[in-house]
């Protein structure tokens, strides 16, 4: 039973998906086949859970499942952005592998809570204007709160089982911070990965059900790496493309954004005290 070794948990829209694919990348990391199995998230016990199609991934077979194909890499890991927001799953990581080591890469939270915004309109997921996300206590803005969410993690696994990487970082210079995280992986940190490619940039899945779409479809083929040798390339693109459209970003104004460092100040202080990195740049116009 093959179980991974280290989790990125989180945070959505700020690079996850890229790092998922440097890791992948890498010849000594396995990452999962799926993405953003948000496994160790899922409480059966929640009817909300149970009917929503957001976690693809609902039993243990399944999860480990996901491993089948490793085979000497020493990392093996999956990337569930939705992680760092959950308690629930904070427990269920240390029960299943309490030895696990944890990635965390956060954005600016006014550029993560716009991006997110953007995507939630395209998508058809929310109606509310900025002015009214502004003026009320909207999920999408505490959403973007990290302090709290990283103390109780902090708390539960120690400073030396948590990662944290930058968004800004990871833009400016990827190979810099890829290093670093092989290197927290106890992995050869001299690879070099591909990071000319930026991943789900201007790219939005329009349902989770399409990630549960194509669980099945694997496992109804045995998708094994051997299986995945003989499936056509083409329709395993299509299948990875289903439910993609790109979009155009929307813009806000410059006392929009001023309202929302507003709302994020103390955090954004409390949360570069936690983790000793100077977080000043988020509280720029």
């Amino acid at each position: 039973m093959q179980l991974p070794n280290f989790l990125v948990i989180g945070v959505a829209k700020a690079g996850t998906t890229s790092l998922y694919y440097y890791l992948k990348e890498h010849p000594h990391v396995h990452m999962s086949w799926l993405k953003e199995p948000r496994f160790f998230a899922y409480d059966e016990t929640n009817p909300k859970h149970r009917a929503a199609d957001a976690f693809p991934v609902r039993s243990m077979a399944d999860y480990i499942a996901l491993f089948n194909g490793v085979t000497t890499e020493k990392a093996v890991g999956e990337a569930s952005p939705n992680y760092l927001h959950s308690r629930f799953a904070a427990h269920a990581i240390r029960t299943h592998i309490p030895d696990a080591k944890l990635i965390a890469i956060l954005r600016n939270p006014i550029d993560k809570t716009i991006s997110g915004y953007n995507m939630r309109v395209r998508v058809g997921n929310e109606t509310h204007s900025w002015e009214n996300i502004l003026d009320g206590d909207e999920d999408i803005l505490r959403s973007s709160l990290y302090y709290n969410h990283v103390k109780y993690y902090l708390d539960l696994f120690g400073k030396d089982r948590l990662k944290i990487l930058l968004f800004d970082d990871l833009e400016k210079d990827a190979i810099s911070v890829m290093r670093e995280t092989y290197r927290y992986l106890e992995v050869d940190d001299t690879f070099r990965a591909n990071v000319s490619t930026r991943h789900n940039t201007g790219t939005i899945k329009k349902a989770r059900g399409i990630q549960y779409f194509r669980l099945q479809y694997r496992k109804s083929l045995g998708m094994t790496r051997a299986v995945q040798s003989i499936v056509p390339s083409g329709i395993r693109r299509r299948l990875a493309n289903i439910g993609s459209s790109k979009f155009e970003k929307a813009e806000i104004s410059t006392d929009e954004r001023a309202g929302l460092i507003n709302y994020y100040r103390e955090d954004i202080l409390k949360l570069q005290d936690l983790i000793h990195q100077d977080l000043g740049a988020w509280l720029d116009l």
